[in-house]
């Protein structure tokens, strides 16, 4: 629901955790998001590795969102119901340039 042109600088500060009060996903699924964040050692499964252009093609941007959203049920992820809307399309489309 954004434009495709759109900035993307608050959104990589929000996932590397730089953004003032929020956790971020860096550090579980790594800066460059290959799955290889400072904690991601003590999850099972490990965290999704987002570099990897295979790993999430077949994931919609949607699923990405509810996921970001509510967690993952199975797994780690936590939810993050901190995030406005706004912030988790936006993570969406940087975990998207991840994966180029």
């Amino acid at each position: 629901p954004l434009p495709a042109d759109r900035d993307l600088s608050a959104a990589e500060r929000l996932f590397k955790g730089e953004a003032q009060g929020k956790f971020g996903c860096a550090p579980c699924h790594g800066v460059s998001g290959a799955g290889d964040g400072k904690l991601s050692a003590q999850f099972d499964p490990r965290p999704r590795n987002f570099a990897c252009a295979e790993t999430i093609r077949d994931v919609p941007d949607g699923q990405l969102f509810w996921i970001i959203r509510f967690g993952s049920p199975g797994a780690s992820m936590p939810p993050h119901k901190d995030f406005s809307d706004e912030q988790i399309w936006e993570l969406v489309m940087h975990v998207r340039q991840l994966a180029k």
